[in-house]
């Protein structure tokens, strides 16, 4: 069979995967089968490639192939930059390869020759059994000598030949290993790739083309987010960041985006969760000086302060630019719940190691912006209430921009189809809520038998300026006692009788108002609470 027929292929189809991408390659030059079996090389594909995963498809115009072998060949190069030298390495390797396939010859003659005794000891052994029974005669003999002193008197000249060719090989291999040594330890760089080589059967001659396919390592891509909230609609543009580790650049590419992964999912099992009681041992007593040494000091416990929103989301002080609306991709899902991403538009994905965002979805959602307000910092926090479309969300980070100001970024967890979420916390003047101090009798008696009694009565009053319908939720608390000679009322069971309107939820004297105001509405909350106590008791922490 000639030499192999070099092919040049070009990344055509990506396929990114959360943690690696499936990479299509066609050629860009006419490949020309001839009638019988063809050998086909693409060279230097990356090293990240996963060798098992290669696929070949082919099409011929006029002409019927079949696929004979796919060989995916590991390759392992130094090379010093200096033509001569490189030449030299390549030829060492090649000596070494010829000398290792003389060495198997001659281990397989060996082989034969020992064999061959073994089999000529045993027959002279039993012929002497079957001459006796008259099974065969001394020509046999005769005729098996003269077989076996030819076959012994070939091999061992082949063994000869062999072992002279060794010698020759490795003369030879030692004149270049001495020509390499005279450039010294010049810098090397290895290169490490794979060469895929591909046997076709053709029945006859004529034009053919070529798509190789395979997974490849070093390439990913994860989720981020900017959520574009106005009082009209909400918009949340979710994009892909493509990194190319493989390198290979992928240049004017179709690129699918999938939700899938590498990585095999298991089932597992849950195995008991066993306890038991404790058992403490007294260690022995220790024979230093420990009584004489200075105490530890304290560890000091850092602090780190952080500006959060509502529901705990980092809101950085900073403002950022919108970026203006792309084409999106053709969104498909699978029937496992793989979700697809078509870009429409050729991409370039260079193996630089940067990210590279492309616009997956503009996706228009509904919300609802609800409002929160409680007696500890008394600010008013807006956020939405935002209901997910038809794609899962995966977990990235998220940008928030309301009215186009940009107010900060935290991190979603994973969302799926249909599912409400919150998002977008920040400081709001579009209601106003103030809180007063009514009533206030300190020192009481007669209210509680044998005790002094304090009682307070607040109003907290709430406009909503917004043009709106609007929903907000306020929390306040009144004190809750942990020592039984110190008693607070209201309880559970008499909340008419010192709030208007009642709660929707009191736990541990924390209370709760779902509120929904109309346009311009003014509201106000009025409670009351009474603390009773013993004259000899301090209260801690003091009351107003």
């Amino acid at each position: 069979m000639a030499e192999s027929q070099i092919i040049k292929t070009i990344p055509s189809d990506v396929v990114i995967f959360l943690d690696g991408a499936r990479v299509t390659r066609k050629n860009i030059e006419d490949i020309s089968l001839e009638k019988g079996i063809n050998e086909l090389k693409i060279g230097e594909i990356s090293k990240f490639l996963d060798s098992d995963s290669v696929r070949v498809k082919g099409a011929g115009k006029g002409i019927k192939a079949t696929l004979v072998d796919v060989e995916v060949n590991y390759i392992y190069r130094e090379i010093t930059g200096i033509k001569e030298l490189d030449e030299l390495q390549d030829k060492l390797k090649q000596l070494q390869k010829e000398l290792n396939s003389l060495k198997e010859e001659l281990q397989h003659f060996q082989w034969v020759k020992n064999n061959f005794s073994n089999v000529l000891n045993t027959f002279s052994a039993e012929f002497p059994k079957f001459f006796a029974a008259g099974e065969t005669s001394l020509q046999g003999l005769k005729d098996m000598q003269t077989y076996s002193n030819e076959t012994i008197s070939s091999t061992q000249k082949k063994l000869f030949e062999l072992a002279d060719k060794i010698e020759k090989k490795n003369i030879e291999i030692q004149k270049v290993k001495k020509e390499i040594q005279k450039y010294g330890s010049l810098a090397r760089k290895v290169e490490e790739y794979y060469d895929i080589i591909i046997t076709i059967e053709a029945e006859s001659a004529g034009p053919f083309d070529l798509n190789v396919t395979y997974q490849i390592r070093g390439a990913y891509w994860t989720p981020s987010y900017d959520v574009l909230i106005s009082e009209n609609e909400t918009k949340i543009n979710y994009r892909a960041e493509i990194v190319n580790k493989t390198l290979e650049d992928w240049i004017d590419i179709n690129l699918e985006v999938s939700t899938a992964t590498f990585k095999p999912v298991r089932i597992i099992e849950p195995q008991p969760w066993y306890i038991q009681e404790k058992v403490y041992y007294r260690p022995a007593p220790r024979m230093d000086k420990a009584k004489d040494r200075a105490p530890a000091a304290p560890m000091e416990k850092e602090i780190e302060e952080e500006l959060m929103d509502y529901e705990g989301e980092v809101i950085e002080e900073k403002r950022e630019e919108v970026e203006m609306k792309v084409e999106q991709a053709t969104f498909s899902e699978s029937g496992f719940g793989v979700q697809i991403y078509k870009i429409k538009k050729k991409m370039d994905i260079k193996a630089d190691g940067s990210k590279h965002p492309v616009l997956l979805q503009e996706i228009d959602v509904t919300s609802t912006r609800l409002f929160y307000w409680n007696s500890m910092d008394q600010q008013l926090i807006a956020q939405e209430k935002i209901k997910n479309g038809e794609s899962t969300l995966l977990p990235g980070k998220c940008k928030c921009y309301v009215d186009g100001d940009f107010i900060g970024e935290t991190n979603i967890k994973v969302i799926s189809p249909g599912e409400e979420f919150k998002l977008g916390a920040r400081r709001s003047y579009e209601m106003k809520v103030e809180k007063k101090l009514v009533k206030r009798e300190v020192g009481k008696k007669g209210i509680f038998k044998g005790k002094l009694t304090n009682e307070y009565g607040y109003e907290i009053k709430i406009n909503n300026y917004r043009k709106k319908e609007s929903e907000i939720t306020i929390n306040d608390r009144i004190p809750h006692s942990r020592s039984p000679d110190i008693i607070v009322e209201p309880d559970e069971k008499h909340l008419d009788d010192y709030f208007s309107p009642i709660p929707d939820k009191l736990i541990l004297s924390v209370a709760t108002f779902e509120l929904k105001l109309t346009p311009e509405q003014e509201f106000k909350i009025k409670y009351g609470y009474k603390v009773g106590y013993n004259k000899d008791i301090t209260i801690d922490p003091s009351l107003p």
